[in-house]
Order: C-alpha cells, then structure tokens, then sequence
C-alpha cells in the first residue's frame, strides 16, 4: 500500500501547484492565498483525523516536531510557491522544488555526517543539469521566470531542511498520519497568520471568504499530498517513497499543459528539465 500512497502524494503536490495558478487568475493577494490554502489543508487533514482515530489514540506530545517543521514548510514555502507561481507558472514552480531531494541530502551530509555515494553524486548531477536548463531557458518573461525560479528554490531548501529536522527530531513514537499531518499543517498556518497580521492587518472578512472557496481545491491537494505520504512512510522504506513522490514535477508540467496551455508556454526545454529533475530525484531516492 506504500506505494500507492507514495503516488498519490506525488500526483497532489503536481496538482498543488496547478490549483494554486488556477486560484490566482482572481484579485486575491499571495499572502492570503497561502494563508487558505494550508488553514483548509489543515481542517480538512483534522476532521478526516478525528473521525477515523479512536477515542485517546493520539498521542498529543509526539506531535510538537511536525509543528515546528509545519512552521518552515508548508508555512514560509508556501508563501514563497504562492509567489512563485504567479512570476513563473505551476509547471516551472514544481519543476524547480523537484530539487528538494538533493538539497536533503546535502543537508544530511553535513549536517548529520550520512555518507554520500555514487547514486547521490549521479542524481545531483541530473537535477543541476535541469536546474541550468530552466535558467538558460528564453521567452519573453525570462525575468519573471528567474524571480519565481529563485523562489522555487527556496521553497526547495525548506523541504530540505523539514525532512531533515524530522529526522532528527525522532523519538521512535508516531501519531497517526492524519494527526501528523494536522500538526505540520497547523503550524504552516500559524505562521503564514502571522505574516499576514504583520504585512496586511488589515483584510475585510468578504476578502478572506473568497478567497477560502478560491483555495480550496489548491487546501485538498495540500491535504492529499501531505496525510498520503506520512501514510506512505509509516507503512515503507524512504527508497520506494521518495522516488515516486519525486514524480510530482512531471504531473505537474503534465496538469499545466492540459489546464494552461497558453500562459505555460511549456516547450521541449521545460519537459527536458522536468525529466532530468525527476531522474536525479528517483536516483537520490533510489539510493536511500
């Protein structure tokens, strides 16, 4: 079952990207559009949680890691995808955080001293190819798509960093997937509050309603993806997960294509990145 959970993930976080393009074409603004997005992940991941989790089943103390991790991704990374997919579009925004699996193993080199081999050294390999690919690419908004790449990349760091902190973190006690992801959702959301209050404090309340029922297909891709591939770490091995969620670029560029076709402007370029991204991803995966 671990595998078909690990590919639903990837198909939500490929589909992520799209719905939040799909919630931009309105006047909402990013901070706010982030902000929907993980609150509604969040509700959902907690209702769907409580109604299959039996009475005192979870553990509530385990739960403090995924809240902390919440806080750096999704909760600053989505403020960051949010923005980057309005300056480089879904498809170039995943693509990009399909980068993630090196930038987690460089973390878990240094700073968790984990050797380093030839699957990794390949696999980087393919991702920095792509990566290059992307930003040789030519078009009219090529500044545009530098702005939403670089910030791509910094949501690739905070993945990184999340999966590395989790593993560090441990203490061999687990909640249940659904509680897990509750808590890494409500800490994004704490914390993108936060910057709203901070940034925009103040937004009418028909704003925020509008813009809640413009995010939520993109709140039950967040969802999906995140209760999907907790389950599908509880239940394999790190080496089978991560290569098929590394697949969300691909569904992605694929979602874009079929939804977006003009505003995309996805060429040969753009699906080469895709494949060498998501190659090095399987690989480094493949390696764990």
């Amino acid at each position: 079952m671990s595998v078909a959970y690990a590919a639903i993930a990837g198909f939500a976080f490929g589909a992520l990207s799209v719905a939040v393009r799909a919630g931009l074409s309105g006047p909402d603004n990013p901070e706010l559009a982030a902000f929907a997005a993980t609150a509604f992940a969040a509700a959902l991941c907690a209702t769907v949680g409580v109604v299959g989790q039996p009475a005192g089943g979870i553990r509530v103390g385990t739960l403090w890691p995924y809240l902390i991790a919440g806080g750096l991704a999704p909760g600053v990374s989505q403020i960051c995808l949010t923005f980057a997919v309005r300056s480089a579009g879904a498809a170039r925004t995943a693509i990009v955080m399909g980068s993630a699996p090196m930038l987690s193993v460089v973390i878990a080199f240094t700073a968790l001293a984990e050797p380093i081999r030839p699957h990794l050294l390949a696999g980087t390999f393919a991702i920095v190819v792509g990566a290059s690919v992307l930003a040789f690419e030519r078009g009219r908004k090529q500044r545009s798509h530098l702005r939403g790449a670089l910030l791509a990349g910094i949501c690739a760091v905070l993945f990184a960093v999340r999966d590395n902190l989790l593993r560090s973190l441990a203490t061999g006690e687990h909640a249940a997937p659904f509680a897990e992801a509750t808590a890494i959702l409500t800490g994004a959301t704490a914390v993108i509050g936060l910057y709203i209050l901070c940034v925009r404090p103040t937004i009418a309340p028909a704003q925020i309603g509008r813009t809640f029922v413009r995010f939520a297909p993109a709140g039950t891709a967040l969802a999906v993806g995140y209760s999907s591939l907790l389950t599908a770490f509880a239940q394999g091995r790190v080496s089978v997960v991560s290569p098929l969620n590394a697949t969300g670029a691909l569904w992605a560029v694929a979602l874009a294509a079929l939804t977006f076709r003009r505003t995309e402007q996805i060429g040969r370029s753009t699906l080469a990145a895709a494949i060498l991204i998501v190659i090095g991803g399987v690989t480094i995966g493949a390696s764990g």
